[in-house]
């Protein structure tokens, strides 16, 4: 029998409901995050801001620039920007003001204080992205690229060049400053001997490794920082589940919750805080 005092829910069809309307063409390996506009009168609207991606049509022989997109012998990459009002159900295109990120897949991106921030990623031919971009949400306008640096005396704080990620926000309760911490994926380490853990013995034969190397940007200094971690980690890997941080009252922390991945060549179905 069910247990009946087990957690109920349902998925619901949140399809536009007028299919004349615009709504995006299909695409995967995407970005998408959550925003509510808190300046609403109505009490706050929320949206899902969607970026980038590959959408499903037919490749070209050579690469051809568009101002939508990247077309590749392996299908269009794209670079275009829209969100999807949750309550109306309606989708709007954004032509946004600025210089933005080129055409990406299997990037990440965040929310933070009114702003999307996406970083990593691929272009589609054969380079990995290291900038970080920020859209301003309100005034819908990229701003000018993100400036990481790095402390000198740790020129490996930066998560480098890589896709298949994880990006959280970390802030609020316990932390003095509000960062963006970057977790896994794909490092693309260009021969060079980088000390990112134990990924790069995995693919060394390659010109990117399986990194398990946490790096934090804080946004009010614009900073990366290493993380140092203990010696219990989740084994490199790539393509896990977006994690989520929860804080931990009683040991006055932030727990970062991951769950499954690709591990070299094999699946994870574990679930690893840190």
């Amino acid at each position: 029998a069910a247990n009946a005092s087990a957690p109920r829910g349902s998925w619901q069809d949140q399809r536009p409901a007028d299919w004349t309307a615009y709504h995006p063409p299909p695409r995967a390996r995407h970005s998408a995050v959550v925003w509510t506009n808190r300046t609403a009168p109505s009490g706050g609207a929320t949206y899902v801001l969607l970026f980038g991606g590959r959408g499903n049509s037919l490749g070209c022989r050579s690469v051809i620039e568009t101002p939508y997109g990247r077309c590749t012998r392996t299908g269009w990459l794209r670079n275009d920007t829209m969100r999807y009002n949750v309550r109306a159900r309606t989708w709007q295109p954004l032509r946004s003001a600025g210089r933005g990120p080129p055409p990406l897949e299997e990037h990440v991106a965040v929310v933070y204080n009114d702003s999307m921030y996406v970083y990593g990623g691929w272009d589609g031919v054969s380079h990995y992205n290291e900038d970080v971009y920020q859209y301003d949400i309100h005034g819908d306008r990229w701003l000018p690229d993100v400036v990481a640096t790095t402390a000198a005396d740790d020129p490996l704080a930066a998560p480098g060049k890589r896709r298949r990620a994880v990006a959280v926000v970390v802030s609020g309760q316990g932390v003095s400053r509000d960062y963006m911490l970057v977790y896994g994926g794909f490092y693309q380490h260009e021969h060079a001997a980088l000390d990112f853990g134990a990924g790069l013995a995995y693919e060394q034969r390659r010109p990117y490794v399986f990194v398990d190397h946490v790096a934090m940007l804080e946004f009010g200094t614009r900073h990366w920082l290493r993380v140092e971690v203990s010696p219990h980690t989740p084994a490199p890997r790539l393509l896990h589940a977006t994690g989520f941080v929860l804080y931990d009252r009683d040991a006055s922390r932030h727990v970062l919750y991951v769950h499954g991945g690709l591990e070299a060549d094999e699946h994870v179905d574990a679930v690893d805080d840190g």
